[in-house]
């Protein structure tokens, strides 16, 4: 195995993860999935240095990648020799491609991310921002959802009648928006993500099993905690104040 990709079900290194599924890559990528055990732990945080995923290493010279869509586009330019997954028309088709691979983790994502976050802490928790939920169940319904419902339109898929990358980016957050119950009034999308779920590559990293790594406050604050820990031990060895924000 030449390169690994570090990965956790459901955040979006899943979507570098269906990638190398629709690509076949699999034998010269492995998939290596990590849980909340070993989230920001030593090894984790040598290689990210916020201690998120993906990273991305190449065994042979500790090649490393950190940023979901760099990731991407890397793997997608390296093995997608056939043009399997970007057979792009046009520079114009190829700008929009970058479009979305820029606005789905900068835009959609933190949306839906937030929503979801939020949503872990019952009403009434002093954790929930009933603020930042509305400002974020705005931005979907009244400006993310109608652009992706227009944009698709009566297309299977959202550059016509071939699956493309594009998809791999938007399938993931049409998964997001599931999970956090504001898909079902967009029958357009819900189409969408049921076509996408015929993809054994697309089920083989968004299925119930995988739901075991979906994250809740007792897991995240622990991870948490054991960056604190990491942190203090540091700004002690360098003689600095720290405090956690």
């Amino acid at each position: 195995m030449s390169a690994i990709l570090y990965h956790m079900p459901y955040f979006v290194s899943s979507v570098v993860a269906n990638l190398i599924g629709e690509l076949g890559i699999s034998e010269k990528v492995q998939v290596k999935i990590i849980g909340f055990d070993n989230l920001k732990d030593e090894f984790h945080l040598a290689k990210h240095p916020q201690g998120k995923v993906p990273f991305y290493i190449e065994v042979e010279d500790d090649f490393t990648m950190i940023e979901s869509s760099a990731i991407f586009l890397y793997l997608l330019e390296k093995h997608d020799t056939e043009k399997k997954l970007s057979n792009w028309k046009d520079a114009k088709e190829r700008g929009q491609f970058y479009q979305f691979l820029l606005n789905c983790p900068c835009q959609i994502y933190p949306n839906l991310a937030q929503l979801f976050y939020q949503f872990l802490n019952e009403k009434g928790s002093p954790m929930r921002d009933e603020n930042l939920i509305t400002k974020n169940l705005n931005a979907w319904h009244f400006e993310i959802a109608p652009f992706l419902v227009k944009y698709l339109g009566d297309k299977p898929y959202f550059f016509g009648d071939q699956f493309t990358a594009v998809d791999i980016l938007l399938g993931y957050q049409m998964v997001l928006a599931e999970l956090v119950g504001q898909l079902k009034d967009y029958p357009t999308l819900v189409a969408y993500l049921l076509r996408l779920r015929e993809r054994p590559a697309f089920t083989n990293i968004y299925n119930e099993a995988n739901k075991i790594y979906l994250p809740d406050m007792t897991k995240y604050s622990v991870a948490i905690q054991r960056k604190i820990q990491r942190e203090e031990k540091l700004a002690s060895e360098k003689g600095l104040d720290y405090k956690f924000a």
